[in-house]
């Protein structure tokens, strides 16, 4: 996320391709600049996914040792960054120096496990590969137990976290949230240092504004951050509830109008992307809203107390206070006189609340005549509630492509994060859900079961083949012996049973036939 960052901000500087690119061709350019970046790091994807894991462990470690050395060794060399007005100090990569060293140790495990297998230590894995992972076991198997009653929870579980050891999250979430907290860290620690490189700058010009506002801006920088760490968190537990929904055929969280399957698919794609812009986005957003919010708070509630302004302090809040409370008061008043004299009474004494018929509809006539008038007033005054409330709401929750800003009926073709997270959700929905995996589990053992002999690439009688063949007669004796008990038990308890059984041929007819 830091090299992509890097890249989209500051070309000239960190970029291998050294040409001049027109206006119109921009977007264009960008796209090579990330594709330069994914080349970068291809091989470590390579070498995570491939077959052949000797081979993968091997490269893979080399290359990413690589890498750690040469991040080290740039992060030592340039610990200032030079923009083009202003010497900056350079972001410490800590959590892709972090992402790196783990990656080295998992190469090096995985290279250290295949080296053993291969020298006799450790015995290689015969026959075909499970389809299903042990959590899904464990999962279906949780379905088929009865009941229990709920355990206690500990406060952190109730409050805070509840975990669930039948559900892990896929890879790529873990790599969304990963390269998140990579991409918050990088942005809090360059727009804090450039927001104390503007203010020296501004104080240099103007002593008398020395020392004015520093601590509100960096105080929006990292409240921003610690919101979009939350976000993440947040978003982590949205998906295992909505997957946890859909693994039970439960729907309630999609829109009314799912994608198609090509565009889900598509769309599943650039999930992982789309997450990571809308959080750089709305931190940027965020950003700008906690300073504001800061600002407004120092100027009309800190300073006045401070200078010794009270009567400026309580005249102020007093007109917003004097302006409200009216229309508040008759709300309330509207919902007493509906309660006691519109509504007739419950038909029962255990009703919570009244019936919605009226009792009296000459006084709900002219309560209405009146409350037109009156209702003007209101209805621009929450006009204009409902949109600073809508931009407030919006502004807060533009990282969150868990959740809508659309309208009913726009979410799933106007609004392109919350289309590309809900296909997510199909395809993970589809492709990773217990059930269906276990299914195919039992579906490709009994096919192998049922195979009594299989030839081996030497042409010999695999170990394997000859021991499921084994297992299959065992079970076809066990199953023709309790069907047998079975019938003589039902035959003893039930002696009208026995002149409706079907018989075979005489012994005479049969040996006549024959």
């Amino acid at each position: 996320a830091n090299v992509v960052l890097e890249r989209m901000v500051r070309v000239k500087q960190f970029s291998c391709l050294h040409f001049e690119v027109p206006v119109w061709a921009t977007v264009f350019f960008k796209f090579l600049l990330a594709l330069e970046v994914a080349l970068v790091h291809y091989p470590i994807f390579i070498c995570l996914t491939t077959e052949h894991k000797l081979a993968g462990s091997l490269l893979g470690f080399s290359y990413t040792l690589s890498w750690f050395v040469y991040q080290v060794k740039s992060t030592v060399e340039r610990q200032e960054e030079t923009v083009p007005w202003y010497v900056s100090p350079r972001a410490l990569p800590v959590p892709a120096l972090l992402c790196t060293a783990f990656l080295i140790l998992c190469f090096l495990l995985m290279f250290l496990k295949q080296l053993r297998g291969y020298c006799g230590g450790w015995p290689l894995h015969e026959g075909p590969e499970l389809v299903v992972a042990v959590h899904h076991l464990n999962y279906v198997r949780r379905l088929f137990q009865p009941s229990s009653p709920p355990e206690k929870k500990s406060w952190f579980r109730r409050k805070v976290y509840d975990w669930d050891p039948h559900f892990r999250f896929p890879a790529r979430m873990i790599i969304t949230a990963v390269v998140a907290f990579n991409a918050i860290y990088t942005y809090v620690f360059i727009e804090v240092n450039f927001i104390l490189r503007i203010l020296s700058c501004i104080y240099e010009l103007i002593p008398a504004f020395a020392g004015y506002g520093k601590g509100y801006f960096v105080f929006g920088t990292i409240t921003s951050g610690l919101v979009s760490t939350g976000y993440v968190f947040h978003i982590l537990l949205h998906y295992r509830t909505q997957m946890k929904k859909l693994y039970k055929g439960d729907r309630t969280g999609l829109p009314p109008r799912i994608p198609h399957a090509h565009v889900a698919m598509a769309r599943s794609i650039s999930y992982m992307g789309l997450q990571i812009a809308f959080l750089f986005s709305g931190q940027s957003v965020l950003s700008v809203l906690f300073t504001v919010a800061a600002f407004a708070f120092h100027l009309k509630i800190v300073s006045p107390l401070q200078e010794g302004r009270v009567t400026e302090f309580f005249e102020f809040w007093g007109n917003i206070l004097a302006n409200s409370c009216p229309f508040i008061a008759v709300f309330y008043l509207q919902k007493t006189i509906a309660r006691c004299f519109f509504l007739q009474d419950k038909l029962s004494p255990t009703d919570k609340d009244k019936p919605l018929a009226l009792n009296n509809i000459r006084a709900f006539q002219n309560a209405s005549y009146f409350g037109v008038f009156y209702n003007v007033v209101v209805g621009m005054a929450a006009a204009l509630s409902r949109l600073l409330r809508s931009m407030v709401w919006g502004c807060l929750t533009i990282s969150r492509i868990d959740q809508t800003l659309m309208p009913s009926g726009f979410q799933g073709t106007r609004d392109t994060g919350y289309c590309s997270w809900v296909s997510v959700l199909l395809v993970d929905a589809n492709h990773t859900n217990p059930t269906a995996l276990v299914f195919c589990h039992l579906l490709l053992k009994r096919r192998l079961t049922c195979s009594l002999f299989s030839y081996n690439q030497l042409g010999h009688f695999s170990t394997l083949a000859l021991h499921t063949a084994t297992v299959a007669r065992q079970r076809r004796r066990g199953r023709r012996g309790r069907l047998r008990w079975w019938l003589s038990y039902t035959l003893l308890r039930n002696p009208s049973l026995v002149l409706l059984r079907r018989r075979g041929p005489a012994p005479g007819c049969a040996a006549s036939q024959r």
